[in-house]
């Protein structure tokens, strides 16, 4: 999913703001994993400003704070994993080109339980939520089974 959505071209406009969590991941997942993020236009503006607290406080806090919703309870699940890796991978300063390249390797090969990027001696574990960089710990919502 990772690789489609920051691969592809696209456009939008929203007439009125709505805590849709499918929104906020796609935009997380775009500014994240790219080196000039989006244009600051004034329909997505309130999704940037909660991707920064999310930075800042937490995934859940923010997305609790904020009221969004999604029409599936496993596609919630799913969504916060994702979110709470990216957030993750961008405290710890991790090259966006290695982010880009994990978040690839979660989307094309998703049976794996584990995923090794030894040039940066990182490993993440999903199903437990545990990424393991240079030998020290860090932990997020795992992903559902």
């Amino acid at each position: 999913m990772a690789s489609l959505i920051r691969n592809c071209g696209f456009s939008w406009f929203y007439t009125s703001w709505e805590p849709r969590l499918w929104i906020l991941y796609e935009v997380t997942e775009i500014i994240l994993t790219s080196n000039n993020g989006l244009l600051r236009t004034e329909d997505i503006k309130i999704f940037q400003d909660h991707i920064t607290e999310m930075l800042h406080n937490g995934v859940e806090v923010t997305l609790h704070r904020h009221g969004y919703r999604c029409s599936d309870d496993r596609d919630w699940e799913y969504l916060v994993s994702w979110m709470g890796l990216l957030v993750l991978l961008w405290r710890l300063r991790i090259d966006i080109m290695q982010v880009r390249r994990l978040m690839d390797n979660l989307t094309w090969q998703d049976s794996a339980e584990e995923y090794v990027i030894r040039g940066l001696d990182l490993r993440l574990k999903k199903y437990d939520g545990s990424l393991v960089v240079a030998g020290e710990s860090h932990f997020f919502h795992p992903f559902p089974r």
